[in-house]
């Protein structure tokens, strides 16, 4: 959702978005609402956010994940207190996507990446967006190795938007790692592009 406002508060100086399994959005959101609320309170309750972090590693993954034998679950920062995920999951429960006007009046080239059976992150949702950017590009992974394929889609996508970069990316843009570091094939930390929004 941060990337998509970010997006529409840019305007034209975005030239591109790249949006990788997008979470639940309107209706689908409103469905999740009171789930991450009552999470948010009980990350707060003693030992709550550990039984959360531990059921989550227990949790079975993905299902083109779990076929390929491998995981795809997040590890919070060491630095990040229960109360710092508990205000997280709060501004999750309270925000949503930008109105439907808004994401289609956003002309930047767009590319949505998915993949199936994963219900914190539903292909519904990459549906949606994909009907509603007037300019994007809608990727479904059905195998890991599709998902795999992902980091030299995204590079292939950013070579062809057209941009110049005031400064060297590596002394201005630190790495900051992107989702698909979580898979094995990841994008090297480096691959950084100062015009466009990277979710």
């Amino acid at each position: 959702a941060a990337t998509l406002h970010a997006a529409v508060e840019g305007g034209e100086a975005v030239r591109g978005l790249v949006l990788c399994i997008p979470p639940p959005c309107y209706e689908s959101r409103d469905e999740k609402r009171s789930f991450m609320e009552s999470l948010s309170q009980s990350f707060l309750k003693p030992g709550g956010y550990d039984k959360y972090l531990a059921l989550n590693r227990a949790a079975r993954p993905v299902p083109l994940f779990a076929e390929a034998g491998k995981r795809h679950t997040w590890e919070p920062p060491a630095f990040i207190s229960p109360t710092h995920a508990s205000y997280a999951m709060l501004g999750a429960s309270l925000s949503d996507f930008p109105s439907k006007d808004l994401l289609q009046s956003l002309t930047a080239p767009a590319i949505i990446l998915s993949w199936e059976d994963d219900s914190m992150h539903p292909i519904s949702s990459a549906r949606t967006l994909d009907s509603l950017l007037p300019n994007s590009k809608l990727i479904i992974a059905s195998t890991y190795t599709e998902v795999l394929s992902w980091p030299s889609l995204v590079r292939s996508f950013l070579d062809t938007i057209d941009h110049e970069l005031p400064i060297p990316m590596e002394e201005e843009h630190p790495s900051t790692p992107l989702e698909t570091r979580l898979i094995d094939n990841g994008i090297p930390d480096n691959t950084r592009c100062g015009c466009c929004v990277i979710s």
